[in-house]
């Protein structure tokens, strides 16, 4: 299999870069003995000193997280800020599909007219409680 990809040039075009066969790369998904020990771990995992996965950083259900009052629309984002509180953005009683956008990225719901609650929510991280929220009538 024979593909080209773009990577990085100090030119004002890319330089194109050639995968001459994938299947061989021991770092190519496309390689079947590829796999996690080859140098891509999951999300939040790390090798222990002999290469073992550490399951350390692993995400793990919080229960009785957020707290019980909290009322989400439809997830768009979930960040951490500096103070590792958790950043969410949601979409309120707005849902957003394939039928959203038009070919062109127009946005088709306008009728409905701006989220009137709050969109962010700062959870402080141990307890889930609200912190601040913001960005209503969006």
């Amino acid at each position: 299999m024979e593909q080209q990809a773009y990577g990085n040039s100090h030119h004002h075009h890319p330089s194109p870069i050639s995968y001459n066969n994938l299947e061989n790369d021991a770092q190519s998904q496309f390689n079947p003995d590829y796999s996690t020990t080859n140098g891509v771990l999951p999300f939040g995992s790390r090798p222990d000193i002999a290469g073992v996965l550490n399951n350390e950083y692993m995400y793990q259900e919080a229960h009785n997280w957020p707290s019980k009052n909290l009322k989400l629309g439809q997830v768009a984002a979930v960040t951490v800020d500096h103070d590792e509180n958790v950043v969410i953005f949601h979409r309120g009683d707005h849902i957003w599909n394939d039928l959203t956008f038009d070919d062109y990225h127009n946005y088709l719901l306008a009728k409905e007219g701006p989220i009137k609650v709050p969109t962010v929510m700062i959870l402080e991280a141990s307890t889930g409680l609200l912190l601040h929220h913001w960005g209503s009538d969006l």
